[in-house]
């Protein structure tokens, strides 16, 4: 949930300076890539949740180093290294309800550091205990080389998860093998390979949702173009709307559905992909979201008291319905307000009220024309589309 604040916090991060050492230079480090960028086609819209290699064995006083793909957009670049204590904890969902009717908040934990080691110019962060909690916040593309996160493992035998807080098929191993095992990880070509794999899946899934598809509903007939398609297997999706350009006739409808574990909106006309007045904004939460208590709006994202929250304001959370959901001209309104994934479980939170937010937007189309719309949080991409009325 390539995703949603992204831009926003990006302005907002501190930038990362590049590289430094490891912590012992007599310790094997071993490297693993948080995400990936399409090998061919560097702009391509897409979001490897995965890490590669998935699973990496070492031994007790080996280190690992994490790295995130360097991509275009830094919507497509935030993940997290985040150990849990538990091969069985949940995340946390990485987006609730917030406490003011109608809005929307990026949970507090989501992105932040459990303490400050293992980025560049600091200590590396050592992991002794198999219950221990630990995790890198959110690592943000900011400078290049993109940032690092290492720990080294003083732990003993056993197979150790972490996971990213944001995305939730992503998900890596780290097995501390016995002093004498042979660790045979995967060589750079064998990963290069995967993400090769990886990146056909989609490129078939694109393929395949790019086709227009119309049903007849009542005697009109209704198109589908889906939001974020995603592979079988959830590791990699394409934050755009497929087909992205969509040809139609006059009387036809267009109804939009969620598939992939961001939010999105469905935005007319597609100048409104910038909502009026605060979309994203930092604050400080002096106390637990379930209490009631507003968030103290605070620039930037070191809050001096409480933990840091990003809200999503009413611009980019209420829907704007054109009359009959109607779109007539290049300049009608009609917005779809946050449009959540399907299942509404870790990425999003009940409303206040109890209902979910919606999975899908639709509007007719009675008149010949071009009418562009554009999602309002992934604004970088940026993620456009059409809808052309012949």
């Amino acid at each position: 949930m390539r995703r949603v604040l992204f831009t926003a916090l990006a302005l907002l991060l501190p930038v990362v300076p590049g590289v430094g050492g490891v912590a012992d230079a007599a310790a094997t480090t071993h490297e693993v890539q948080a995400g990936a960028v399409h090998p061919t086609n560097p702009l391509a819209p897409y979001e490897y949740t995965r890490y590669y290699p998935s699973e990496v064995r070492v031994h007790r006083g080996d280190t690992v180093e994490w790295s995130i793909a360097f991509q275009k957009s830094i919507d497509l670049a935030f993940h997290s290294v985040t150990f849990l204590g538990s091969n069985t904890a949940k995340r946390a969902p990485f987006a609730r309800a917030e406490e003011v009717p109608g809005e929307m908040a990026f949970a507090e934990g989501a992105w932040e550091r459990s303490e400050k080691c293992g980025l560049p110019d600091e200590p590396v962060c050592v992991l002794t205990q198999p219950g221990q909690v630990l995790s890198s916040g959110v690592l943000a593309i900011r400078a290049v080389p993109p940032p690092t996160f290492r720990v080294q493992f003083e732990l003993p035998v056993g197979r150790y998860r972490y996971l990213c807080s944001i995305h939730a098929p992503m998900v890596g191993f780290v097995n501390v093998v016995p002093p004498r095992a042979p660790l045979r990880n995967p060589s750079r070509a064998q990963i290069d390979r995967e993400i090769a794999r990886d990146t056909a899946a989609m490129d078939a899934v694109i393929a395949r949702y790019s086709k227009p598809s119309a049903a007849t509903v009542d005697g009109q007939r209704v198109w589908t173009v889906t939001m974020e398609p995603r592979t079988r297997d959830s590791h990699v999706a394409a934050l755009g709307y497929y087909p992205t350009n969509l040809k139609v006739r006059a009387g036809d409808r267009v109804r939009w559905v969620a598939q992939g574990g961001e939010i999105h909106t469905v935005a007319f006309p597609a100048e409104s992909k910038n909502p009026p007045g605060p979309a994203f904004f930092p604050r400080c939460d002096p106390d637990s979201p379930t209490s009631g208590a507003f968030g103290i709006p605070y620039p930037g994202l070191d809050c001096p008291f409480g933990a840091t929250e990003v809200g999503m304001g009413p611009g980019l959370t209420a829907q704007q319905r054109a009359p009959g959901d109607a779109v007539t001209t290049q300049a009608t309104v009609h917005s779809s307000g946050i449009i959540a994934e399907p299942s509404g479980s870790e990425h999003s939170a009940v409303k206040p009220d109890g209902s979910r937010w919606p999975i899908e937007f639709a509007a007719a189309f009675p008149r010949a024309g071009t009418f562009g719309y554009a999602c309002q949080v992934h604004t970088e991409l940026p993620m456009v589309g059409s809808v052309v009325v012949e």
